[in-house]
């Protein structure tokens, strides 16, 4: 019984530390890559946002939605990105992104 309460709780502790949930509206952020999308829309902010040491074993997906949810808490509706970077050493994975608003 207790390696069963150290192994759930071991994994608790990682997912606490690792996982990132998808907050309300951010299913909704498109990233884009061409800046003629944005045309006409209201810039918000440039964003840059950082995963490493053990986070940069599964940055992709995690780093996406963690820019994601950033855009969506400032009401950004779209990214305009080149998409994340794997840099060594470290590792370390980034993501600099343009948010902004558009459409109503």
């Amino acid at each position: 019984m207790r390696v069963f309460v150290v192994v759930v709780a071991g994994a608790l502790a990682f997912c606490v530390a690792g996982c990132v949930s998808v907050k309300p509206g951010s299913e909704r952020v498109r990233f884009l890559s061409n800046p003629e999308l944005v045309k006409g829309c209201t810039f918000i902010t440039q964003e840059t946002l950082a995963l490493g040491g053990l986070d940069a074993i599964k940055p992709l997906e995690e780093i996406t939605i963690r820019m994601k949810n950033k855009a969506a808490e400032l009401g950004g509706t779209d990214v305009l990105t080149p998409g994340p970077k794997l840099t060594t050493p470290g590792p370390m994975t980034t993501i600099t992104g343009d948010i902004y608003r558009c459409g109503s």
